[in-house]
């Protein structure tokens, strides 16, 4: 996975006390955006020295929740977002991270998972 397409991995850190938003567009092998609708998604960050999961996110209805937003399914977006309690909760460090993904027919898969790093800026 290349940077512009799903990874954290080395190309995107959280910034501990900061809101954080990633947006994701999940496209077909043509680049054709998928479109969302009936899809469910959720997202965990776990210690990777535990695997305890740390944060877990779900589908929101907006955009000022910490989650996962879909504002307009039918253009394959969807906003990966950590409010600034939570970032600071996490705290500094390096984490895994997967994302999983129920399809309208109920097929449940992994989505995207990797690293993340949480970073102190101040």
């Amino acid at each position: 996975m290349s940077c512009n397409s799903f990874n954290f991995n080395g190309c995107t850190a959280v910034d501990v006390g900061y809101d954080f938003s990633k947006k994701i567009t999940y496209n077909d092998p043509e680049n054709t955006a998928i479109d969302l609708t009936g899809y469910v998604f959720s997202m965990s960050i776990q210690a990777k020295n535990t695997a305890v999961d740390l944060l877990t996110l779900s589908i929101v209805g907006d955009d000022s929740s910490t989650g996962i937003y879909i504002p307009t399914p039918e253009n394959g977006e969807l906003f990966i977002q950590i409010r600034k309690a939570d970032t600071t909760a996490l705290g500094v460090g390096s984490f895994n991270y997967s994302i999983r993904m129920t399809d309208p027919d109920g097929n449940d898969s992994v989505f995207m998972y990797g690293d993340l790093s949480a970073v102190g800026v101040g």
